[in-house]
Formats: structure tokens, C-alpha cells, sequence
């Protein structure tokens, strides 16, 4: 089934450690759906797109080689 897209002005955005884990985490034990995932340098994942409801999306990102203050402090609600 493809999902609908439609324009969303923001919506949350957590930067993970594990992205490939995290991304399962919330398919399965929160039934969100996999819309797409980006990828970063080498070809591997960098942001994955998740949907629970509609206007209920949820981007995951991995903090990448070049962190920066707010990706360092708040990484899974670290601060």
C-alpha cells in the first residue's frame, strides 16, 4: 500500500544512535509505518521518515560525523 503524502509544516524530529533500531522499535512495538529513508554518506540511512496516523510523522536521524550542540545534548532524550 503506498501512503499518502501531503505538506506538513513541522513535525518532530529525534536524533538517535541507532537508526536501524530505533526504526524498528517504533514499527513494531508502536505500529508506526516506514514512509522512506534518506541516505547519508556511504549510502547508509541518515533520516528515516515514519508515519503512526495521519499528520502523526516522526523523522529519525543519526547524528552524523559532524554533531553539532543540540544533537550531542538531547540524543534519546539524553540532557
Amino acid at each position: 500500500m503506498t501512503e499518502e503524502i501531503y505538506p506538513m509544516p513541522s513535525f518532530p524530529t529525534r536524533v538517535v544512535r541507532d537508526l536501524q533500531e530505533s526504526s524498528k522499535f517504533y514499527q513494531e512495538a508502536l505500529g508506526f509505518k516506514h514512509i522512506f529513508a534518506m541516505p547519508g554518506p556511504g549510502g547508509k540511512p541518515a533520516l528515516v521518515h515514519l508515519r503512526w496516523l495521519k499528520y502523526a510523522d516522526l523523522l529519525l536521524a543519526s547524528p552524523g560525523d559532524s554533531q553539532n550542540y543540540l544533537a550531542q545534548h538531547f540524543i534519546d532524550g539524553g540532557f
